[in-house]
């Protein structure tokens, strides 16, 4: 065979070959790639899920613990108030009077000393409270007679609720009385409490 100027022209077959195989190559590489992204778009959406269950998870949790929380408060505001009802009934029954209104007074201001002593405890989130907190809620109403006429003294005690709501009470009664029959019935008595 002669040579001819258009041997060279002449189609290779493994020219055509090697230009398919490039271009399966250069798609092999593009599917790999789009492989590696989509698993790489996967394992996040995984973490992301993973991570929103654990929410979830922790938010149920926290909400149920919020509840029995709420259930725990009701059932002791449920008791407190049952309590604070038998002291008020127990008040009315103790109040004596000769008439309606002097019934209204006594009972008024005996519930009134209950709610001071129910505010301390509040307060105090019914922990024991301070003694001379609990009286001088208890003489407030006194005014400027506290620290002139009325005095008090002694280390720091401190009361529980129970023993606060008591005190409370014998407390007005007294200083109610001092004002009837006794020390501050006149111009120049005075009470030391110690």
């Amino acid at each position: 065979m002669a040579w001819s100027p258009f041997s060279a022209i002449r189609p290779n077959s493994d020219l055509r070959h090697h230009t398919g195989q490039g271009q399966l190559e250069d798609a092999n590489r593009a599917l790999t790639a789009e492989v590696a992204e989509r698993r790489l778009v996967q394992q996040q959406l995984s973490e992301l899920n993973e991570t929103l269950e654990q929410r979830v998870l922790e938010r149920t949790e926290a909400h149920k613990k919020a509840e029995q929380q709420i259930r725990l408060l009701m059932s002791e505001v449920n008791h407190r108030s049952k309590n604070l009802l038998n002291v008020v009934t127990a008040i009315a029954q103790q109040t004596a009077a000769l008439s309606p209104q002097e019934f209204v007074k006594k009972f008024s201001s005996r519930v009134q000393a209950l709610a001071v002593n129910h505010d301390l405890l509040v307060k105090s989130q019914w922990r024991n409270i301070d003694a001379s907190e609990l009286i001088s809620g208890q003489l407030a109403h006194f005014g400027d007679l506290v620290g002139k006429r009325i005095l008090f003294d002694g280390p720091p005690i401190r009361v529980s609720p129970a023993a606060a709501q008591s005190i409370g009470m014998v407390v007005h009664e007294l200083s109610t009385n001092t004002v009837k029959y006794g020390a501050l019935s006149g111009k120049e008595g005075r009470i030391d409490i110690g």
